[in-house]
Protein backbone atom coordinates (compact mmCIF):
# COMPACT_ATOMS: atom_id res chain seq x y z
CA UNK A 1 0.00 0.00 0.00
CA UNK A 2 1.09 3.51 -1.14
CA UNK A 3 1.08 6.08 1.71
CA UNK A 4 -0.11 9.46 -0.11
CA UNK A 5 1.83 12.43 0.43
CA UNK A 6 0.51 15.20 2.53
CA UNK A 7 1.36 18.67 1.74
CA UNK A 8 0.92 21.69 4.16
CA UNK A 9 1.18 25.57 3.77
CA UNK A 10 2.13 27.20 6.87
CA UNK A 11 0.61 30.77 7.99
CA UNK A 12 2.13 33.29 10.55
CA UNK A 13 0.90 32.11 14.18
CA UNK A 14 -0.45 34.98 16.01
CA UNK A 15 -0.82 31.89 19.40
CA UNK A 16 2.65 31.19 18.82
CA UNK A 17 4.00 34.74 18.98
CA UNK A 18 2.49 34.90 22.12
CA UNK A 19 3.40 31.71 23.46
CA UNK A 20 7.10 32.67 22.63
CA UNK A 21 6.41 36.37 24.57
CA UNK A 22 4.75 34.67 27.42
CA UNK A 23 7.60 32.51 28.28
CA UNK A 24 11.07 34.26 27.11
CA UNK A 25 9.11 36.99 29.53
CA UNK A 26 9.05 34.66 32.49
CA UNK A 27 12.43 33.63 31.80
CA UNK A 28 14.02 36.74 32.04
CA UNK A 29 11.94 37.35 35.68
CA UNK A 30 13.41 34.50 36.37
CA UNK A 31 16.79 35.39 35.48
CA UNK A 32 16.68 38.89 36.87
CA UNK A 33 14.91 37.49 40.19
CA UNK A 34 17.57 34.50 41.03
CA UNK A 35 20.99 34.98 39.03
CA UNK A 36 23.10 36.92 41.16
CA UNK A 37 24.79 40.28 40.07
CA UNK A 38 23.68 42.77 37.46
CA UNK A 39 25.77 41.92 34.67
CA UNK A 40 25.04 38.38 34.53
CA UNK A 41 21.67 38.90 34.61
CA UNK A 42 21.83 41.53 32.12
CA UNK A 43 23.81 39.25 29.86
CA UNK A 44 21.87 36.74 30.13
CA UNK A 45 18.43 38.80 29.74
CA UNK A 46 20.00 39.93 26.77
CA UNK A 47 20.75 36.50 25.19
CA UNK A 48 16.70 35.72 25.68
CA UNK A 49 15.85 38.77 24.20
CA UNK A 50 17.60 37.98 20.93
CA UNK A 51 16.76 34.07 21.46
CA UNK A 52 13.07 35.74 21.46
CA UNK A 53 13.44 37.63 18.40
CA UNK A 54 15.08 35.05 16.56
CA UNK A 55 12.51 32.66 17.16
CA UNK A 56 9.31 35.43 16.43
CA UNK A 57 11.15 36.44 12.74
CA UNK A 58 11.99 32.61 12.19
CA UNK A 59 8.91 30.55 13.37
CA UNK A 60 6.07 32.93 14.43
CA UNK A 61 5.81 35.68 11.62
CA UNK A 62 7.41 33.36 9.17
CA UNK A 63 9.76 36.76 8.43
CA UNK A 64 12.94 35.71 7.70
CA UNK A 65 14.67 33.81 4.71
CA UNK A 66 14.38 30.41 6.38
CA UNK A 67 11.50 30.61 7.48
CA UNK A 68 9.41 27.36 6.94
CA UNK A 69 6.56 27.96 4.89
CA UNK A 70 5.15 24.40 3.98
CA UNK A 71 5.84 20.60 4.32
CA UNK A 72 5.21 17.77 3.08
CA UNK A 73 4.85 14.66 4.45
CA UNK A 74 6.21 11.10 2.60
CA UNK A 75 6.29 7.62 2.19
CA UNK A 76 7.94 6.15 6.03
CA UNK A 77 9.45 9.20 8.10
CA UNK A 78 10.81 11.24 5.12
CA UNK A 79 9.72 14.94 4.76
CA UNK A 80 10.31 17.69 2.91
CA UNK A 81 10.68 21.22 3.99
CA UNK A 82 10.27 24.67 1.84
CA UNK A 83 11.49 27.49 3.29
CA UNK A 84 10.75 31.35 2.41
CA UNK A 85 13.30 31.98 -0.08
CA UNK A 86 12.38 29.06 -1.85
CA UNK A 87 14.86 26.60 -0.49
CA UNK A 88 13.83 22.92 0.09
CA UNK A 89 15.48 20.25 3.08
CA UNK A 90 14.70 16.64 2.47
CA UNK A 91 15.41 15.08 5.41
CA UNK A 92 13.70 12.18 8.22
CA UNK A 93 11.19 13.35 10.49
CA UNK A 94 13.21 12.35 14.22
CA UNK A 95 10.94 10.59 16.88
CA UNK A 96 11.78 13.49 19.12
CA UNK A 97 8.64 14.95 16.97
CA UNK A 98 6.20 15.72 19.10
CA UNK A 99 1.45 15.80 18.57
CA UNK A 100 -0.80 16.87 20.89
CA UNK A 101 -4.22 19.17 20.08
CA UNK A 102 -2.86 22.59 20.64
CA UNK A 103 1.14 22.06 19.45
CA UNK A 104 2.83 19.91 16.69
CA UNK A 105 6.05 20.09 16.14
CA UNK A 106 8.05 18.41 13.77
CA UNK A 107 11.54 17.62 14.04
CA UNK A 108 13.46 17.01 10.88
CA UNK A 109 16.93 15.66 10.65
CA UNK A 110 18.28 16.31 6.99
CA UNK A 111 19.54 13.11 4.67
CA UNK A 112 23.17 15.24 4.52
CA UNK A 113 24.12 16.83 7.57
CA UNK A 114 23.70 16.03 11.54
CA UNK A 115 22.15 19.52 12.20
CA UNK A 116 17.95 19.11 12.67
CA UNK A 117 15.18 21.96 11.77
CA UNK A 118 11.89 22.58 13.37
CA UNK A 119 8.76 23.06 11.88
CA UNK A 120 5.89 24.67 15.07
CA UNK A 121 2.21 23.95 14.24
CA UNK A 122 -0.47 25.91 16.35
CA UNK A 123 -3.95 25.73 15.88
CA UNK A 124 -3.33 28.93 13.79
CA UNK A 125 -0.73 27.97 11.55
CA UNK A 126 -3.22 25.81 8.86
CA UNK A 127 -6.87 24.47 8.35
CA UNK A 128 -7.95 22.39 11.19
CA UNK A 129 -8.28 19.68 8.79
CA UNK A 130 -4.70 20.04 7.18
CA UNK A 131 -4.10 19.84 11.30
CA UNK A 132 -5.91 16.61 11.98
CA UNK A 133 -4.36 15.03 8.97
CA UNK A 134 -1.03 16.03 10.32
CA UNK A 135 -1.47 14.61 13.60
CA UNK A 136 -2.69 11.27 12.25
CA UNK A 137 0.28 10.92 10.09
CA UNK A 138 2.82 11.60 12.81
CA UNK A 139 1.39 9.26 14.85
CA UNK A 140 0.44 6.34 12.56
CA UNK A 141 1.46 7.44 9.15
CA UNK A 142 5.02 5.94 8.94
CA UNK A 143 3.26 2.62 10.09
CA UNK A 144 0.68 2.67 7.19
CA UNK A 145 3.58 1.85 4.21
CA UNK A 146 5.22 -1.34 6.43
CA UNK A 147 1.96 -2.92 7.82
CA UNK A 148 1.08 -3.64 4.43
CA UNK A 149 4.65 -4.83 3.41
CA UNK A 150 4.87 -7.18 6.26
CA UNK A 151 1.84 -9.13 5.21
CA UNK A 152 2.85 -8.99 1.45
Amino acid sequence: MQVPRLCVQLGPSRQLAIALVLLHSTAIACVLAYLPGAWLGAGAGLAIVASLVFHLRRDALQLASDAVTSFTLKEGTQCELAFRNGGTLNGRIASSSFTAPLLTIIVVRPFARWSRRVAILMPDSASKQELRQVRVWLRHGSRLGTVESQNS
